[in-house]
C-alpha cells in the first residue's frame, strides 16, 4: 500500500512539473486551458479563479543583504488580506515575464492554481512557515551592522601604500610589500603581497568586479568586491587586516608558536607515557607512609624508592634505576627529603595497598625486599624482590636467609635443605614449585608445623 501511495505521488509531481504555464492577455493557461486572470500593481499581483469564485494575491519581494548575497521570497494572501504565508521564491522556467514566473511558482510549488480553477487556499495558509519578512530584515542589520564595524577597522588599521616603494604601512609604520602583475588590461591584475621576513602572505588576482585572495601558508582563499573608491593593494590588506592576517613577523611568530605548542604536546605526551609507565611500575613514587630505623624510631611521610628502570614502547629508558633500591627518600610536611639506607637495617611500609619492606642481604649487599609473609607464629619469613619472581625465606630470629634457586631444581633443593635443616620435611621439598608465591607459603606451613624453632 505505501509502495502504491509513493507512486500516485511521484506521478502526481510529475504530473504539476510537465504541465505547460502561459500568461496570455491577463490570462492564466495550463496545457492551453485559461484558468485564471491576473493583474498586476508594481510586484502586487492578484489572481481571480475563472471556474470558481476564489481569489488570491501575491507580493514578491527582493533583498540585496551582500554583493554576494541576495534574498527572493513572496507572499501568498487570501482575497480580502487577511491571512497570508511566505515562502522563498522558486522559479520553474527562464522567462523573462514575472506573471508567469509567479503564476508556474502557485501552480507547480504551491499548487494553488490548478485547472480546477484556484484552490486548496484555505489549507495553504493555515500552515505555519517562517516569517521571512522579519528573518531577512535582520540579515539585513547585521550585514549593515558588519559593514559600519569595517568602515571602523578601516579607519583603526590605517593602511598607506607607497606605490613608488611598493612598500605597504600602517599606522606609519612598514608591514610589507607587494609586487604587482599585469594580466592584460586595466582591471585585471595580479598583486603578491610579501611580509618584513619575505614571507608570501597572499596572492591576489583582481577582475571587474571581484578580487580573489590566495593564502599560500594556510592553503585557503577568499573573494570580495571590488570597489573603485580606494586602490586594489590598500583593499586587498585591509581584508587581511579583518581576518587577523597582519603582515610584519605574523608567519615567522605563528611558526615558533607551532613550533612550541607541538613541543609542549611531545612533552606532555612523554610526561603522559612515563605516569603511565610510572602506574604500572613497581616503583614507589610519592607514597604515603613511614620509616622504622635499625633503633626501632618511626618516621611518617612521603616515600619514593626505585627498583628498576622504565622504557617507552620504542626502547628507550626512560627512568634511571642506577641501583636506587638501597636508598628510600622520606619527605616529612614537604621538607627536603630524608634518606635511608637499606645497609642501615631499616624497613618501611606504604599505605596504599598496605604493603611493607625490609632490608635484607642481597648478591650486592643489603637491598630492599617486599614482605610477603611475616607472622609471630611462624618459624619462617617469606620477602619477594620487587619486579622478579625472586623469593627470598629467612628464619626467624636470623638475618641469614636463602633465595631460591629456580634455574637449577636439583642445586636448589640441596641447598634448602642444608639452609633449613629439618629432616622430617626433606622428602617434600621436590614437590614445590619454588617460582609460586602459595607453593612456598605451603613449604612454610609444612615447616611450621614438623620443624622445631
Amino acid at each position: 500500500m505505501y509502495k502504491y501511495l509513493s507512486l500516485l505521488l511521484i506521478l502526481f509531481t510529475l504530473n504539476l512539473t510537465a504541465q505547460k504555464v502561459k500568461v496570455k492577455k491577463g490570462k492564466v493557461l495550463i496545457d492551453g486551458e485559461a484558468v485564471a486572470k491576473v493583474s498586476a500593481l508594481k510586484s502586487t499581483y492578484t489572481f481571480t479563479s475563472l471556474i470558481n469564485d476564489n481569489t488570491l494575491i501575491t507580493k514578491s519581494h527582493r533583498i540585496k543583504i551582500n554583493d554576494n548575497l541576495e534574498k527572493k521570497w513572496i507572499t501568498i494572501y487570501n482575497a480580502d488580506q487577511t491571512k497570508s504565508t511566505e515562502l522563498d521564491m522558486e522559479y520553474f522556467s527562464a522567462s523573462m515575464n514575472a506573471k508567469k514566473l509567479v503564476a508556474e511558482f502557485l501552480i507547480k510549488r504551491c499548487n494553488l492554481i490548478t485547472k480546477n480553477g484556484i484552490e486548496n487556499l484555505d489549507k495553504f495558509l493555515e500552515k505555519e512557515r517562517p516569517n521571512l519578512s522579519d528573518k531577512y530584515d535582520k540579515l539585513i542589520f547585521a550585514e549593515v551592522a558588519k559593514q559600519n564595524d569595517n568602515k571602523k577597522k578601516f579607519i583603526e588599521f590605517q593602511i598607506f601604500v607607497d606605490i613608488n616603494k611598493q612598500n605597504i604601512k600602517s599606522k606609519n609604520n612598514i608591514v610589507g610589500r607587494y609586487t604587482k602583475k599585469n594580466n592584460g588590461s586595466i582591471r585585471n591584475n595580479t598583486y603578491t603581497i610579501y611580509d618584513l621576513d619575505n614571507n608570501k602572505v597572499a596572492i591576489a588576482n583582481t577582475g571587474s568586479n571581484k578580487t580573489t585572495i590566495m593564502l599560500p601558508y594556510s592553503n585557503k582563499k577568499f573573494l570580495f568586491n571590488r570597489s573603485n573608491l580606494k586602490d586594489d593593494v590598500t583593499q586587498i590588506v585591509n581584508q587581511l587586516y579583518l581576518k587577523d592576517i597582519f603582515l610584519e613577523h605574523q608567519i615567522k611568530n605563528d611558526k615558533i608558536a607551532t613550533r612550541l605548542t607541538k613541543n609542549e604536546m611531545i612533552k606532555d605526551k612523554i610526561k603522559d607515557e612515563i605516569q603511565i609507565l610510572k602506574d604500572k611500575s613497581v616503583n614507589i613514587y610519592n607514597q604515603k607512609g613511614y620509616v622504622i630505623d635499625k633503633d626501632g624510631s618511626k618516621k611518617e611521610g612521603i616515600i619514593s624508592l626505585m627498583f628498576e628502570d622504565l622504557y617507552s614502547k620504542s626502547g628507550k629508558k626512560v627512568v634511571e634505576y642506577k641501583g636506587k633500591a638501597k636508598k628510600l627518600i622520606l619527605n616529612i610536611n614537604k621538607k627536603k627529603g630524608l634518606k635511608f639506607m637499606a645497609k642501615n637495617g631499616v624497613s618501611f611500609c606504604i599505605n596504599e595497598g598496605n604493603k611493607c619492606y625490609k632490608s635484607l642481604d642481597g648478591i650486592l649487599g643489603k637491598t630492599f625486599y617486599e614482605v610477603l609473609y611475616e607472622s609471630k607464629d611462624s618459624n619462617l619469613f617469606l620477602y619477594g624482590k620487587p619486579g622478579t619472581k625472586i623469593m627470598r625465606i629467612v628464619k626467624k630470629g636470623s638475618e641469614e636467609g636463602y633465595t631460591f634457586n629456580t634455574l637449577f631444581k636439583k642445586k636448589n633443593i640441596k641447598k634448602l635443605n642444608e639452609y633449613l635443616k629439618c629432616d622430617k620435611i626433606n622428602d617434600n621439598l621436590n614437590e614445590f614449585n619454588y617460582r609460586k608465591l602459595g607453593d612456598v607459603k605451603k613449604l612454610i606451613e609444612l615447616y611450621n608445623k614438623n620443624c622445631s624453632k
